[in-house]
């Protein structure tokens, strides 16, 4: 086969990867110890991080490679009739596969509930939590207000001995507490009316000039406190840390991590049916014949460096996704990128 074989993207555009969806399929292995010969990139992304490095072929490459392999040897000589048993299953195989693509749809299903329902109680925990912490900060706001609330009372009532508001008749308390605008108002209010009571408690108690003066004094030390703590909260903002940039991914990253883990110790496919192991074991006989006939490349070497390795894949990443390939009729190359994606990996 001496006319060159010219590779269209688009021959291998339309096979999308069954393993990331949405990835096209982009180089196909060779070896016959590969259950899954297809790459998409994410597949050479997860197979050099696994140390695991497939011949991997352009379209053209592959094949020529499979149409100047060796023909098959016939030989009436060692022919010999097939088993009965072998032949009666074999004809059984397209009823076998029904059943089969009936009973992993039921499988199917069964994951489905299980991820829809772990998904609903994910979120809701995410929900619920995101509340809290929005319930958190939205108390900061009415903790301020409180306590600019508490030092004005308090500092007239333990300074200048102004009395506090007193509610001796139902329907004045009833009426100013429906005046509240807001339940972080009303809230703010129940703790001033529960804490005036406490207060006028404490009074009534001390008996004598010098335990009522002995009890304004320490009103009035209260309060000093408390203003300098006031006067720190109001230059001080609270802030809620969810880390910087690179702590936010760290903690999605163990999140991940750890959800992948739970999964994979709860999830078990049984009773897996295996693909038969090849004939041959190695291919390596196979590769010889053809190794002067065509130029095999390894797109991603066990010896390629990890910045090596990253420059290739952001190249490869940038051609794929360069919207500029897409110039024109669905499925079509035109840009001359699609030249540099076929002559440079």
């Amino acid at each position: 086969m001496d006319q060159k074989i010219i590779e269209k993207p688009s021959a291998l555009e339309k096979y999308i990867c069954q393993k990331h969806k949405g990835e096209q399929i982009q180089r196909i292995s060779d070896s016959v110890l590969s259950s899954s010969p297809l790459y998409c990139l994410e597949c050479i992304v997860e197979n050099n991080r696994a140390g695991v490095y497939d011949n991997l072929l352009k379209l053209d490459e592959y094949i020529k490679f499979v149409c100047e392999s060796s023909p098959m040897i016939e030989s009436e000589e060692f022919k010999e009739a097939i088993p009965t048993e072998i032949s009666e299953l074999l004809e059984k195989e397209s009823s076998v596969i029904e059943q089969l693509k009936a009973h992993i749809e039921k499988e199917k299903q069964k994951v489905a509930t299980f991820f829809n329902a772990a998904q609903e109680k994910a979120l809701k925990v995410l929900e619920e939590y995101k509340n809290a912490v929005f319930y958190g900060l939205d108390k900061q706001i009415e903790s301020l207000a409180y306590n600019f609330g508490l030092i004005r009372r308090s500092a007239h009532k333990w300074f200048d001995n102004t009395p506090s508001e007193y509610y001796n008749k139902p329907e004045e308390l009833l009426e100013a507490i429906q005046s509240q605008e807001s339940t972080q108002a009303l809230e703010i209010f129940i703790k001033h009316l529960n804490r005036e009571m406490a207060e006028v408690s404490f009074l009534m108690a001390q008996e004598g000039r010098e335990n009522r003066e002995s009890a304004y004094i320490q009103g009035r030390d209260y309060v000093k406190s408390a203003f300098q703590e006031l006067k720190d909260q109001v230059e001080t903002l609270p802030i809620i840390k969810v880390g910087d940039e690179m702590g936010s991914k760290v903690i999605l990253e163990h999140l991940e991590r750890m959800l992948l883990a739970l999964l994979k110790d709860s999830i078990n496919l049984e009773n897996i049916i295996q693909e038969f192991p090849p004939l041959i074991k190695h291919n390596d006989s196979m590769e010889s014949h053809n190794t002067s006939k065509i130029r095999k490349e390894k797109v991603f070497e066990p010896t390629m460096s990890a910045e090596k390795f990253n420059s290739k894949l952001q190249r490869l990443k940038g051609l794929l996704n360069d919207t500029s390939l897409r110039i024109g009729s669905p499925g079509k190359f035109t840009s001359p990128s699609s030249q540099r994606l076929s002559t440079k990996y």
